[in-house]
């Protein structure tokens, strides 16, 4: 009896314990503060253009003066995360 007892309590932890039907996704996005010397690196270069255009406070054409404060803000996301 005490075996059958034990055996009953260990498959229902097993049960409870297992693939309860959740599973953590695959890719996980976040936003990214880049500044000025973030788009001058070689990770964000791809940004520098973009980040040029909206920090341009000088009126014109053609613009010759930036807000060097300006943050960009960008949407990143890391693929085949997994958790453990």
């Amino acid at each position: 009896m005490k075996k059958l007892i034990l055996l009953t309590l260990t498959a229902i932890t097993l049960i409870a314990c297992g693939d309860n039907g959740v599973s953590a996704p695959s890719q996980i996005c976040f936003d990214k503060k880049l500044t000025y010397s973030d788009v001058t690196s070689p990770e964000y270069r791809d940004y520098e253009a973009e980040w040029l255009e909206k920090a341009c406070v000088s009126p014109g054409s053609e613009c010759t003066y930036w807000d060097f404060d300006y943050v960009l803000t960008v949407r990143e996301c890391a693929e085949n995360v997994e958790f453990q």
